[in-house]
């Protein structure tokens, strides 16, 4: 109503998921006038955004998300909004340190200001030499380097160092996207709960079948990759790739009855996850990311 003037606090920990994955619920968002939107976006995107707009002036946001918006494409849009309307004060990039057990990707906290910005953010990187027996705040107050310059390219978090050896790179030599090359997402599975499994599991499947083995491969999630080395944790992918299926049914019969028949112990399986209470919605079956048929990969 007339009388709402802004919170004081907005504090959060927003969803993450693409834009594409609500097709429907994204032509909405596309016409509300959310200046942080685009098709490829993340919705968390969006919550800075709103979160801003809920603050009243000189209120404070505090959010943590995914760190992906600080460099990516998608990520211009927001990181444009709050050069130009509001004041970054700290941010703490959470890098090449494994902070929460089961997180997938990597993440970041940041407290904004609704106000001009002053180009005074403090800001350091989470990194290895990090423990989790250490006070944060005593951290932070020792790596932390104020930034006055933030482009909305691409934010680089870091020591001056490394800011240093980011600009020499940049001015002397090619960017990356500048180069005519296609970059590829990788596997998308949509469920990892049923295509990523252990060796035990993938030693029964293939005791059951040895045709198994040509489509169970060893994989690196992106949590097991740092920057330099990997550490596999004995976790194998279902690697049914898209178009396999069709590319192998060269009798022409049913496409479901044929992977069936191929697969048996592997169909069982994805059936039995798929069926279960994990795996009904939007799981396995109705997921955004698979191939031509429910049991392959996008």
């Amino acid at each position: 109503d007339g009388d709402f003037v802004g919170f004081d606090v907005v504090i959060g920990n927003p969803p993450y998921f693409s834009m594409s994955k609500i097709k429907e619920q994204s032509a909405y968002f596309e016409k509300a006038g959310y200046l942080t939107y685009s098709k490829s976006a993340d919705i968390y995107c969006l919550f800075y955004e709103k979160g801003i707009y809920l603050l009243k002036q000189k209120g404070i946001l505090n959010y943590i998300t995914s760190n992906s918006w600080l460099r990516t494409q998608y990520g211009q849009l927001l990181r444009k909004f709050l050069i130009e309307m509001t004041n970054p004060l700290q941010l703490i990039n959470i890098e090449d340190t494994q902070v929460f057990e089961d997180a997938t990707v990597e993440s970041n906290i940041i407290e904004i200001e609704k106000a001009k910005w002053n180009s005074q953010l403090k800001a350091a990187s989470l990194k290895s030499d990090f423990n989790l027996h250490t006070s944060l705040e005593s951290y932070f107050a020792e790596n932390n380097r104020t930034i006055s310059d933030l482009d909305e390219n691409g934010w680089t978090i870091g020591n001056q160092a490394e800011g240093a050896l980011k600009n020499k790179i940049e001015n002397k030599g090619t960017i990356l996207k500048e180069l005519d090359y296609q970059i590829n997402y990788g596997l998308k599975t949509g469920f990892n709960d049923a295509y990523f499994i252990t060796t035990e599991k993938r030693n029964q499947l293939v005791a059951m079948n040895s045709a198994n083995a040509d489509i169970i491969k060893p994989a690196l999630r992106g949590k097991d990759i740092s920057k330099f080395n990997y550490v596999w944790k004995d976790i194998w992918v279902l690697l049914i790739k898209q178009g396999m299926t069709n590319e192998q049914n060269t009798s022409g019969i049913d496409a479901e009855r044929f992977f069936s028949h191929s697969y048996p112990s592997i169909y069982n399986y994805l059936k039995e996850v798929g069926d279960s209470k994990k795996g009904k919605g939007k799981g396995l079956y109705a997921r955004d990311d698979q191939g031509d048929f429910w049991w392959e990969l996008r």
